[in-house]
């Protein structure tokens, strides 16, 4: 009788929780150098979320030893977590964070998809309460420095933010996550008729 036990297989480490633990360590820092340390840090750890690599993760790893002097408490290194994930190649990149979650809850908005040249075949799905679809179209294209924006559709509702959320869960394994599209949030690679029924089936 073979007693041999298979190797128990290893966790997947999420990068994007391991960022948050980063992002979460920003409401523990006050004073000026403090936020400043926690800033670069924050970026350093982004920055590996876009390009996962062991360089950059050595520019982290520097980066957050200078934070962990102003960051009491904090002995565990974040920097480690990243590393081992990215040695194994053992990784996921999941973004599930929700503003709706995060205690963003208006009575009333708006439902819009976009899309953009720059992304062939993908949409963006959001909630916001600007009046204006259009100025808060530019304002995104502005700040990813996007060609274009193609409003597909945009709908009055009540609660947005709670159907949002409940409309990219729906979609949750068409969601793209930042190796796929630097700083993604809210992207899915779906049909723009496909995003559309889906928004006026919420409203």
């Amino acid at each position: 009788m073979n007693s041999h036990k298979e190797p128990k297989a290893m966790k997947q480490i999420n990068l994007y929780e391991t960022y948050r633990k980063v992002k979460q360590r920003i409401n523990k820092s006050s004073g000026k150098i403090k936020k400043s340390a926690a800033e670069k840090a924050t970026k350093a750890a982004k920055d590996i979320l876009d390009r996962p690599t062991l360089k950059l993760v050595d520019k982290f790893r520097k980066i957050e030893q200078e934070w962990r002097l102003y960051a009491h408490g904090n002995s565990v290194s974040i920097a480690d977590e990243f590393e081992k994930a990215i040695r194994s190649k053992n990784y996921i990149i999941e973004q599930n964070y929700s503003s709706h979650a995060a205690g963003w809850n208006p009575k009333t908005g708006y439902l819009y998809c976009f899309s953009t040249r720059d992304y062939p075949g993908f949409v963006k799905i959001g909630a916001t309460t600007r009046l204006c679809i259009e100025k808060r179209a530019e304002e995104y294209r502005v700040r990813r420095k996007l060609s274009n924006i193609k409003i597909i559709c945009a709908y009055q509702t009540e609660n947005p933010s709670k159907k949002e959320a409940e409309i990219h869960e729906c979609l949750r394994e068409y969601k793209v996550y930042p190796l796929k599209i630097r700083k993604s949030n809210e992207w899915f690679k779906i049909s723009q008729k496909r995003a559309k029924l889906l928004i006026q089936s919420k409203i």
